[in-house]
C-alpha cells in the first residue's frame, strides 16, 4: 500500500493520546499490576480517610495486561461496518485480533486495511465518515459511594490543511454494563483549532458508582475522513479519580460515630461507666462479644488498641466472676432438683415438697448472676411451684365439684329436697347435666352417694314418662272414639250419623285439641272437618233481620245453616251485595230504601246460588227532634221528638259526654245548668 493512496487521520484518544508510550505519560499510567482498588486503612496518629487515586498509572500498551483497552466505533456512509470489539487493540503497525501485522481485515465481504503506521498515525485505504474510537479503564469502585474524576484535556494543531474534519470528544465514567453514568462532552466547534493551537481545559466530573467496576472512557468521534493529513491530537493527561470531598466527610464521620458507639458500649459495661472500675453483674459473655464487634469496626488503629486493651481486661475479671457464680449456679441446681422425686426436675414434685421448702430454693436462684442461666433454673422453679398449687388447688377444685354435684340434683326435686319428687320440669337434660357433675367428682364415697340421689330422680322421671305416656295413648284413644262416633257404623269413611248434633262435634274437636301426634291430629281433623260439612249441609239456612231504621247504614241480621251470599227486594228491585259470615249478614242500604213504606226483602243463598231463604225486614221511621233554645242559667235543655221511642239521651259540652235525662210523651228534658257556664259558652 503506497503512503500517497492512505489518508492519515491525528487519532489523539484512540492513538497518541493512550497507545504511544509518548502522550500516555500524560495519563499517569506509571506503577502498579491489575486493576486499581480502594485501601481501607487508616492512619494511625490522627485518622484520616485514605483516598489514593484509583487510576492505573502503568504506561503498557500490551491488551492483555495493560490498563487501557481501545475499541473501535463504526464506519458508516456506504461502507461496509467495521467493528473492533474491546478483545482487539492496536499497537504501532499491527492490528492484533484483525489477521497479525499488516494483514486487511474483511468485514462483512468487503476490504478495509485499518493500521496504525510508524508514527502512530491512524491509516485507512478508504474514505470513511463518522468513525468513533473509545479507550477505557476499568476501576474498582464501591457501589454508593461519591466520586470525583479530573484531568486536563488538551486539543492541538500542528499544520494547515485544506481538508479539514470536525471531530467531538467524550470523557466520563459508565457502570460496568457500558450505561454512561455522568460525562463532559466537546463539539466539532470547539474542536476545531486554528494552525499550530493548543487548548487545554479542565475536566471534572462528580458521580455515585452504581456498580463495583467503574469505567473511565475516553471517546472521539472523528467525523469524515478524507485522504488529506489531517495533523491534530486530542488526549487527557493528569487523570485522578478519588473519593468526593463529601464522601470522605461522610466516612469520617461514620469513623467518628463508630468510635463514640463503641466507647460507650464499652463503658456501660462497667459501674457508673467508669472503665477503671468493677464490671456490672448483669455483663455477660455475649454483652462483651457485642461490644468486640462495635470495636472490630473502627478504622483508626490507634483508638481501636485503646479499647481493646480495656474490653480484654473487662473479659479478664468476667472470667473470674463466672466462675464464682458458677459455684453459686450448682448450689442452685442441687436444691432445685431435690424438690422432685428422684432428684429429676422433669419429674413431679415430692410429697415433701411445701412453700417453704420452693422459697428456700428461690433465695439460691436469686443469687446466680447469669441471667439466662437464673431463667433456666426460675423456670424449673416455677414448675415445682405451679404442681405445689395445683395440689393445693385440686381439694379445693374437689370441694367445688361435689357442691356442683349436690345443687345440680337438689335442683331436680321440689323444695331441693332429694327424698321428695321430683319437679314437672325435670327432663332428660337436666338428668344429664347432674350425671356429668356427679362423673366430676373424684372422692369415691361422696360420688357413691350422689349417684343413688341421682338414680331415685332418673326412676322418678321413667315413671313420670310411662304415665305420660300411658295418658297420651288414652287421649288419643279418646279422641278417635269421639271421632269415629260422628259416623255411622263409627268408620269415618261413611257418612255421619242421620242424628248428629254440632255438640257432638265441638266435644270431638276437644278431644283432638289435645292430641300431640301431629299426623294422627291431622288425619282427625280431616274427619272432623267432613262430619262438620255434611252437618252443616243438613242445617236449613235461615235468617232474619234487626228492625231498620231510616237514615242507618247497614242491613244487619243473623242466620244459620250454609249460606253463602245474600241479596235485598226493595219495592220489587233486587240488589246484589252484602256479607255472610260466621252467623252474621250485613247489606249496605242507606242509598236503597228512603221511606218507611218501602217493601223489603231480604234473600240468602247457598253454594249453588239459590235462594234458600227470603224474609221481609220492618222499617221505621228516623227520629226528628225539635230543640228549644237554651239560656245560660236555665236548669234543663228541652226538646221534643217524633218517631221510635228514645231508650236513652246524652250531650256533648267542649268535648264532655253527659248521659242521663227524662224521656216521656215525646219530650225530652236534660239537667244542664251544671255542664254549661260562661267559661264554657259551648
Amino acid at each position: 500500500m503506497k503512503k500517497t493512496n492512505m489518508k492519515k487521520m491525528m487519532s489523539t484518544l484512540a492513538i497518541l493520546s493512550l497507545l504511544g508510550t509518548t502522550v500516555m505519560t500524560p495519563f499517569q499510567i506509571l506503577a502498579g499490576k491489575g486493576l486499581a482498588a480502594e485501601n481501607p486503612e487508616v492512619t494511625p496518629a490522627a485518622y484520616v480517610v485514605d483516598n489514593p487515586s484509583l487510576i492505573d498509572q502503568r504506561t503498557g500498551i500490551v491488551y492483555a495486561t495493560g490498563p487501557w483497552k481501545y475499541q473501535k466505533g463504526t464506519t458508516i456512509s456506504g461502507s461496509a461496518t467495521l467493528a473492533v470489539d474491546a478483545n482487539n487493540y492496536f499497537t504501532a503497525g499491527t492490528v492484533v485480533g484483525l489477521g497479525g501485522a499488516g494483514a486487511s481485515p474483511t468485514v462483512k465481504g468487503t476490504t478495509i486495511a485499518f493500521l496504525i503506521n510508524s508514527a502512530n498515525l491512524l491509516t485507512t485505504n478508504a474514505k470513511e465518515n463518522n468513525v468513533a474510537y473509545i479507550a477505557h479503564q476499568e476501576v474498582r469502585t464501591v457501589p454508593g459511594k461519591e466520586y470525583t474524576l479530573t484531568g486536563n484535556e488538551t486539543r492541538n494543531k500542528s499544520s494547515a490543511t485544506l481538508e479539514l474534519f470536525s471531530s467531538t470528544t467524550e470523557f466520563g465514567v459508565t457502570d460496568s454494563n457500558n450505561q454512561v453514568i455522568a460525562s463532559n462532552k466537546t463539539t466539532a466547534v470547539e474542536t476545531n483549532l486554528g494552525t499550530a493551537t493548543t487548548k487545554t481545559t479542565p475536566r471534572t466530573i462528580t458521580f455515585t458508582a452504581t456498580s463495583d467496576v467503574t469505567k473511565v472512557f475516553y471517546k472521539m468521534d472523528a467525523g469524515t475522513v478524507t485522504y488529506a493529513y489531517v495533523n491534530g491530537n486530542h488526549s487527557m493527561s493528569a487523570l485522578n479519580l478519588v473519593k468526593s470531598v463529601a464522601q470522605i466527610q461522610k466516612e469520617a464521620d461514620e469513623e467518628m460515630e463508630n468510635q463514640a458507639i463503641a466507647e460507650l458500649a464499652l463503658s456501660n459495661l462497667f459501674v457508673d461507666q467508669n472503665p477503671d472500675g468493677e464490671l456490672l453483674p448483669e455483663v455477660t459473655v455475649y454483652t462483651i462479644d457485642d461490644v468486640q464487634n462495635l470495636i472490630a469496626v473502627i478504622q483508626d488503629t490507634t483508638k481501636k488498641a485503646e479499647l481493646q486493651t480495656i474490653l480484654d481486661r473487662a473479659k479478664a475479671e468476667l472470667e473470674v466472676l463466672e466462675n464464682a457464680d458458677k459455684a453459686r449456679q450448682e448450689l442452685a441446681e442441687s436444691a432445685l432438683n431435690a424438690l422432685f422425686e428422684n432428684g429429676n426436675s422433669a419429674d413431679v414434685i415430692n410429697a415433701a415438697t411445701d412453700a417453704k421448702a420452693i422459697a428456700d430454693v428461690q433465695t439460691l436462684i436469686d443469687a446466680v448472676v447469669d441471667s439466662a442461666i437464673r431463667a433456666e433454673l426460675q423456670l424449673q422453679l416455677d414448675e415445682a411451684n405451679g404442681q405445689l398449687e395445683a395440689r393445693e388447688a385440686a381439694g379445693l377444685e374437689e370441694r367445688t365439684r361435689q357442691q356442683e354435684a349436690e345443687t345440680g340434683i337438689q335442683k331436680l326435686f321440689i323444695d331441693e329436697d332429694v327424698a321428695g319428687t321430683i319437679k314437672v320440669t325435670t327432663d332428660d337434660a337436666a338428668i344429664e347435666a347432674a350425671q356429668e357433675r356427679v362423673d366430676s367428682v373424684m372422692d369415691r364415697v361422696k360420688k357413691a352417694e350422689l349417684q343413688a340421689q341421682l338414680d331415685e330422680a332418673k326412676q322418678q322421671l321413667t315413671a313420670q314418662k310411662e304415665a305420660l305416656e300411658d295418658a297420651r295413648l288414652a287421649a288419643e284413644l279418646a279422641a278417635k272414639t269421639a271421632v269415629n262416633e260422628l259416623f255411622q257404623d263409627d268408620k269415618p269413611v261413611n257418612d255421619i250419623k242421620p242424628a248428629l248434633t254440632q255438640a257432638e262435634i265441638d266435644r270431638a274437636l276437644e278431644f283432638v285439641a289435645d292430641i300431640t301426634d301431629i299426623t294422627l291430629k291431622e288425619e282427625l281433623e280431616a274427619s272432623i272437618n267432613k262430619a262438620q260439612t255434611a252437618l252443616t249441609a243438613m242445617i236449613p239456612i235461615v235468617g232474619q233481620a234487626a228492625t231498620y231504621q231510616l237514615g242507618d247504614l247497614y242491613i244487619t241480621g243473623t242466620y244459620t245453616g250454609a249460606a253463602t251470599g245474600m241479596s235485598i227486594d226493595v219495592n220489587g228491585k233486587r240488589y246484589y251485595g252484602g256479607t255472610v259470615e260466621s252467623g252474621t249478614l250485613k247489606f249496605y242500604g242507606l242509598d236503597k230504601i228512603t221511606q218507611v213504606g218501602d217493601v223489603v226483602t231480604v234473600n240468602l243463598y247457598d253454594d249453588a246460588k239459590q235462594v234458600k231463604h227470603s224474609f221481609p225486614l220492618q222499617v221505621k221511621s228516623a227520629w226528628e227532634v225539635a230543640l228549644a233554645d237554651y239560656k245560660l242559667g236555665d236548669n234543663y235543655i228541652k226538646a221534643t221528638y217524633t218517631g221510635e221511642a228514645i231508650a236513652q239521651v246524652g250531650i256533648v259540652v267542649n268535648g264532655n259526654k253527659y248521659w242521663g235525662g227524662e224521656v216521656v210523651n215525646g219530650t225530652v228534658k236534660f239537667y244542664a245548668l251544671d255542664k254549661i257556664t260562661k267559661e264554657m259558652p259551648k
